[in-house]
């Protein structure tokens, strides 16, 4: 199966770091398709274009839902669109990072040709690293800015909803682990990361950065750990975990800073 014909797709690569990576994503996607394959008039595309998105989204929804040839024409149009993305730029799987139906991430290598009639891929993002986690289940994509020295992470895995529990405790120093391996040196960060780690065992940090740092986003509270050692609780309230801290069980966020470690480490000796 070539690379294009994948509807969602992710690089056994499990970090890059100080390296562009470019997302560019099909503007307006689902009508400007159903338009090119003639299945929507003018008329009714554009007024889908000046609505708002959840009624564009939901307009889009009953088409289907009404239509099963229209879900059809909708998933083999992504694909045709990144196969005219992927030929006429020459990418090719080293190139590619990632792929989420619509969206393409490009290491490096910047695209010449976006325009193909209506369908027109945008460079949405940016990045200049990124790494993956659990499994792959959750990545990370990092952009910074030095001129104005903002910066931001994107997370998949994660619904938005969940990320906002973990702002500013492990998300906080997930952006700081960014800045570090992109500004400051091996020996810096290998130190300050073992402080934090030591702190985080230790359970001397907020109890915020020990909510689990994956989908579900809740504490995981030990009880009876005599009696039932595989006893456990889920909760979402930071109150909560506040009042029963030494029963919160952190084996999940330990684990992705291990994998983090892992990653640091692998980087430390590719220059020693």
């Amino acid at each position: 199966m070539e690379l294009w014909e994948r509807k969602n797709y992710l690089s056994d690569i499990p970090f890059m770091f100080n390296t562009y990576i470019r997302e560019y994503d099909i503007s307006k996607a689902n009508i400007n398709i159903l338009l090119w394959k003639q299945k929507i008039t003018q008329e009714y595309y554009h007024q889908l274009l000046n609505s708002p998105r959840n009624i564009r989204q939901y307009e889009v929804g009953m088409l289907q839902r009404n239509n099963e040839d229209i879900k059809l024409v909708l998933e083999e149009g992504f694909k045709e669109c990144r196969k005219m993305f992927f030929e006429s730029n020459e990418l090719t799987d080293i190139d590619i990072l990632s792929i989420k139906n619509d969206a393409i991430f490009i290491v490096n290598k910047i695209p010449k040709y976006t325009e193909f009639e209506n369908i027109v891929f945008l460079n949405k993002n940016t990045y200049t690293s990124y790494m993956s986690l659990y499994r792959r289940n959750i990545e990370l994509y990092y952009q910074s800015n030095r001129l104005t020295g903002e910066d931001h992470v994107d997370v998949k895995g994660i619904s938005d909803t969940k990320l906002q529990y973990h702002k500013p405790y492990f998300l906080d120093f997930i952006y700081y682990f960014f800045d570090m391996i992109q500004n400051d040196g091996l020996d810096n960060l290998i130190t300050n990361f073992q402080m934090f780690f030591n702190d985080y065992i230790n359970r001397k940090l907020d109890v915020g950065y020990y909510r689990s740092f994956n989908e579900t986003s809740s504490f995981m509270l030990d009880w009876n750990r005599t009696l039932n050692p595989s006893q456990r609780y889920m909760i979402d309230s930071l109150e909560m975990a506040s009042r029963h801290a030494d029963n919160i069980n952190f084996s999940f966020n330990m684990n992705l800073l291990r994998e983090i470690y892992g990653y640091i480490s692998s980087i430390y000796f590719m220059h020693h």
